[in-house]
């Protein structure tokens, strides 16, 4: 349920910041090749796929996968939040602080929760 709800806020974030700004040659100061597309699709798809193997891992390995991939995702999210705020260029919308940082949480919670798993 972590994975999921994580990868909401960052989705949501998407879709308010392409309604706001509309769809440009750039996403929040990225540029939106198809590369770059490829990229984020990959993102959305492991959390996904995180949340399905949270239920069919076995223990210690559900343990591993978690901590593992949920930090990644949190220094992921982290960099990007420092990116993209830090662009000069960049005219941040102020709903993706909140949104990010829900999602940055929400990855913490899932390394805490697996690292506290019993053994």
């Amino acid at each position: 349920m972590l994975w999921i709800t994580a990868i909401f806020f960052e989705a949501f974030s998407f879709i308010l910041t392409i309604g706001q700004k509309g769809i440009t040659n750039n996403l929040e100061g990225f540029p939106t090749d198809d590369g770059t597309m490829v990229f984020l699709a990959f993102i959305f798809l492991i959390a996904m796929v995180m949340a399905v193997l949270s239920l069919s891992l076995k223990d210690k390995a559900n343990r591993w996968a978690n901590m593992i991939i949920g930090a990644i995702y949190a220094i992921i999210t982290i960099g990007h939040m420092l990116a993209v705020w830090t662009l000069p260029s960049y005219n941040p919308s102020y709903h993706t602080l909140p949104l990010w940082g829900a999602s940055f949480i929400f990855k913490v919670l899932i390394v805490w929760f697996a690292y506290k798993w019993p053994k």
